[in-house]
């Protein structure tokens, strides 16, 4: 008897502890927000991060609307997203005006999410639409330097731009240095002349001792 207790406790120790896990590296997928008005692509906080199809759409671009917790020490550092094998960061944790009160709420409420352990903190992601059929997907950078993905959402567009559009472009090279190895002919040309002026002032100068 003492042994089934210990094997049925162990076992729900086990489930308890899975559920925290899962609770401290989870995220919620809310909205898929376009346009001026911020309707909604998606469904209002029903949507399947493996996985949400909102169509064909003709918006130029949307944001990816959620909350995202993370275990991980140091927390999140930012937001992104990723076509294909291009990402793009570059978009911070979210925070509400904490002087409006629903905002402030907000705030409260997701930062509770992960339970005092790591980081839960809102993301509004803007992704540029692509023309076809795509697959996009909002990434996290946490504070390890690993980059996650989060939440994929497939749609098709008419129009839209390209992946080349995009792909961030490497720097330009550094410029060449201005300054040449060897003084070019114009800077002899310059000393001479200095030379020159020096040698006429004192030659004036030898002749109106001279003169006195």
């Amino acid at each position: 008897m003492k042994k089934i207790l210990a094997i049925a406790v162990a076992a729900l120790m086990t489930v308890a502890l899975c559920i925290s896990a899962s609770a401290l590296h989870h995220t919620s997928p809310d909205q898929i927000l376009a346009g001026s008005d911020g309707h909604d692509l998606a469904s209002v906080g029903g949507n399947n991060a493996a996985g949400t199809d909102i169509g064909a759409i003709t918006e130029e671009s949307f944001y990816f609307w959620g909350w995202h917790s993370t275990e991980v020490e140091g927390g999140i550092v930012e937001f992104g997203y990723r076509y294909g094998d291009v990402t793009v960061l570059g978009s911070p944790k979210f925070y509400h005006d904490n002087s409006n009160d629903a905002g402030k709420a907000d705030n409260d409420t997701i930062a509770s999410q992960c339970g005092g352990v790591g980081e839960s903190v809102r993301f509004r992601i803007e992704v540029p639409v692509l023309k076809g059929e795509q697959e996009v997907v909002a990434v996290v950078k946490l504070a390890d330097g690993t980059v996650e993905d989060m939440w994929t959402v497939k749609y098709s567009a008419e129009n839209g731009k390209t992946l080349a559009d995009i792909t961030p472009k490497a720097d330009d090279p550094a410029p060449a240095d201005p300054t040449p190895a060897d003084n070019p002919g114009t800077a002899d040309a310059s000393v001479i002349a200095i030379a020159a002026v020096a040698c006429i002032a004192l030659a004036g100068v030898v002749v109106a001792k001279k003169v006195k």
